[in-house]
């Protein structure tokens, strides 16, 4: 899923990925002229790439197109278009989609829907964690939580409204997101009760920015400015790291030691426990959310692709695109490849 697992924390300490320069592979076209890719996920043989109006997929060794999806006419005579809002994750062999206003259990196969489940209101985001996808139905303030079984798309319970989040990420039983009714606040839901275990404010500037977050070892990285360490259990402050600006778009990853951030053209680690800066590393272009693997920092550039050492920040390559544009998703590693997509193009690049 969209940084790799539950908790986002955009790390995959077992994806293989190039150390050494890569080269291209492969690029296919994956998107329409007035569109760009928004996200990428990738299984065992495809990589999924998702646009407002369209799923598509390919072959991850060779990129030929296999499927792509634009409407599900099949389903229960539903013929409108797609407006992707929210995924696809990767799971239970189907991809889990939010459509405006439904979420779909889509076929990794041909790319039919195998089930649909109507939300009221703006499917912002969903979260997939085991045998469940968690999502928000209701209108407005009136928004709540709502647990869903990924096998029959049947509810299983939901918050009351007073009570509901947005879900983003995951862990140790809690489902942490923005607060529905508090455009300043974070929360977390104990799934064990569907209750809301706390809820706690990070002074969000902007309302209409949806907090990124990643929980690593029971604690939550989050915050616009400051960037904030809270307890998952509680919400309770451990750290926080000034940022010079109180409306920053900070997205972090961790693997629970080191926690990184990209902000002004520069990517930053800080202590995971202690929040004090171990490096920063000023990289002119930064376009996306680092992916981090055993060792290994990859972040999307204007123009292509950098890898740093995770330890010291150190470039081990960059790669430059010939023909530059937006990159709008992290990189995805699988296989020994990177995948990046850069609007409309989907780029494989692997170490010979």
């Amino acid at each position: 899923m969209d940084r790799y697992d539950p908790a986002r924390t955009g790390y995959a300490p077992d994806a293989d990925g190039p150390i050494q320069t890569p080269d291209i592979s492969w690029q296919a076209t994956v998107a329409d002229e007035d569109e760009y890719v928004s996200q990428l996920v990738c299984s065992t043989g495809t990589v999924y790439a998702a646009t407002e109006y369209t799923l598509t997929a390919v072959a991850a060794e060779t990129g030929k197109r296999r499927w792509r999806t634009e409407s599900f006419g099949t389903l229960l005579d539903y013929d409108k278009p797609l407006v992707v809002k929210a995924g696809p994750s990767l799971g239970n062999e189907q991809l889990l989609l939010g459509s405006l206003p439904n979420l779909y259990a889509v076929d990794q196969t041909d790319g039919s829907a195998r089930w649909k489940h109507t939300l009221r209101g703006n499917v912002r985001s969903i979260l997939l964690v085991g045998n469940t996808v968690y999502a928000v139905t209701g209108i407005g303030d009136n928004g709540s939580l709502i647990a869903i079984d990924v096998h029959s798309g049947l509810k299983r319970w939901k918050t009351e409204p007073s009570q509901g989040i947005r879900p983003y990420a995951y862990a140790q039983e809690y489902v942490v997101g923005q607060v529905i009714d508090h455009d300043q606040s974070i929360g977390a839901v104990d799934v064990s009760t569907g209750a809301r275990a706390w809820k706690r404010s990070i002074k969000i500037s902007n309302p209409l920015y949806q907090p990124s977050l990643c929980i690593a070892n029971g604690i939550v990285y989050c915050g616009t400015g400051p960037l904030y360490a809270l307890n998952l259990t509680d919400g309770s402050t451990r750290w926080s790291y000034p940022l010079g600006t109180n409306d920053a778009n900070i997205e972090p990853v961790s693997d629970g030691s080191i926690v990184y951030f990209v902000l002004n053209d520069s990517v930053h680690a800080l202590d995971a426990e202690t929040g004090k800066l171990r490096w920063r590393v000023d990289l002119s272009g930064v376009a996306s959310i680092p992916t981090l693997t055993d060792g290994t920092l990859y972040v999307g550039l204007e123009d292509g692709l950098a890898a740093l050492d995770s330890t010291t920040g150190n470039e081990r390559f960059r790669v430059t695109i010939s023909n530059p544009g937006t990159v709008s998703t992290s990189p995805i590693i699988a296989g020994g490849t990177v995948y990046l997509a850069v609007d409309q193009t989907l780029y494989a690049l692997t170490s010979q």
